[in-house]
């Protein structure tokens, strides 16, 4: 059990640090301004629209946000920029497959049939995998969704990204 107790502590100062930044980032962004950050979303700032829709403008990797404001509030949201593997929305859990000749790919499965998995890569590619051709379908560890993308774009941006996206109703 001793050995144990270095991993608990690390865990331990993890969240400590985790939520020390998450505190730190909710003091920025009291002050956001959602048509700012509306404007700074469909202008690409932080590249959520690469992997996230807002109203059927952006990508698919990631969940749609058109409505996120109803269910996520101001921490939720600056965890999930800040610690994207904290909480992975259902559905958007990444995968590792490996296939019989050898390539290998990290992605998403939106959708499965009974011959065919489908992967969405990070690079927004829809791949279409037969089952026969996978050899290993594993859960991976991480969130597609690179962490510290807080530390990505201005705190200023952040805010009104923010307050843009408690503002989807």
């Amino acid at each position: 059990h001793e050995n144990a107790a270095p991993m608990i502590a690390e865990i331990m100062n993890q969240n400590v640090t985790k939520d020390g930044r998450v505190m730190e980032l909710e003091t920025l962004a009291n002050d956001g301004d959602p048509a700012r950050g509306r404007a700074a979303f469909f202008a690409g700032a932080g590249a959520c629209l690469t992997c996230h829709r807002v109203g059927g403008t952006g990508g698919v990797l990631g969940p749609d946000l058109s409505h996120i404001g109803r269910i996520r509030t101001t921490r939720d949201l600056l965890e999930a920029i800040a610690f994207p593997g904290a909480t992975i929305a259902r559905g958007y859990e990444s995968v590792q497959i490996t296939t019989r000749d050898g390539n290998s790919l990290l992605g998403t499965v939106p959708r499965e049939t009974a011959d065919t998995v489908f992967v969405h890569t990070a690079d927004g590619r829809e791949h279409a995998l037969s089952r026969s051709a996978i050899v290993k379908l594993e859960p991976a560890a991480l969130s597609l969704m690179p962490p510290g993308l807080d530390r990505a774009v201005e705190p200023k941006v952040l805010a009104d990204l923010v307050a843009f996206l408690r503002s989807l109703q």
